[in-house]
């Protein structure tokens, strides 16, 4: 198992958002968190990264506990996020963006680099000496995705990369994400769209009112735990 929640409470302020959050992602797994909005799917992603600190439970990332440690420790130890908004540097080309988070690998054998990059993503090839706000909403966000793995981590949290997204581009993405699934990519995916998250994704948490309600793998969560948890 590389990630590990247990009974994570988390809140902004007084606010308590999270309540008792339990979450596993195994080694090679793209592993989905479905629920309506405002019920704290980005805030459970946020406390893993440590952008929000946990009031209680345990996170426990390759078997060492996290919970607590700043971002930039977090990022350290092997986890890349991509956050909502497509946070581009629009000063700097499409493969300067990519580079910026570049990070030596300490497995040579699966390593990214900017040419691995290339064949996962042509697209950012063709467009490698654009500036990074020129690109449209989909290319910037296979930007950003391209710039997490260039850390090389070993878990990549992805928060609502589809949002804002034309169709066609959310198909793309989607064969994108089944792909670094086959790669053995670990990948939490955070996500509205139920239907894109459950055909990338190897298993599912359903999450209501900050808590973890329902939990399978993917081919065996019913057409009623959708429309009891979800309304579709």
């Amino acid at each position: 198992m590389i990630l590990e929640l247990k009974a994570v409470e988390s809140a902004y302020g007084l606010s308590q958002i999270l309540f008792g959050v339990d979450i596993s992602v195994q080694e090679g797994e793209v592993t989905c968190l479905l629920g309506r909005n405002g019920v704290g799917k980005s805030t459970t992603i946020k406390t893993i990264m440590g952008l929000v600190k946990p009031k209680g439970g345990s996170i426990r990332f390759c078997g060492r506990e996290i919970g607590g440690l700043a971002p930039y420790q977090i990022n350290k130890q092997g986890i890349a996020y991509v956050p909502q908004g497509r946070q581009v540097f629009p000063t700097l080309t499409v493969r300067e963006n990519i580079l910026f988070g570049e990070r030596i690998s300490k497995n040579e054998k699966n390593a990214w680099t900017l040419d691995r990059i290339y064949a996962l993503f042509p697209r950012l090839k063709e467009r490698q000496d654009f500036m990074g706000n020129r690109l449209s909403g989909g290319e910037q966000q296979m930007m950003v995705i391209a710039r997490a793995l260039m850390q090389n981590p070993q878990l990549l949290l992805l928060d609502e990369i589809c949002e804002g997204l034309a169709p066609i581009v959310v198909q793309e993405l989607g064969e994108i994400i089944r792909e670094l699934g086959r790669q053995g990519v670990s990948i939490l995916l955070v996500e509205q769209s139920a239907k894109f998250a459950l055909d990338v994704s190897s298993r599912c948490f359903i999450m209501e009112k900050g808590a973890i309600v329902h939990s399978d793998a993917t081919q065996s969560i019913t057409s009623e735990v959708f429309r009891k948890y979800l309304g579709t």
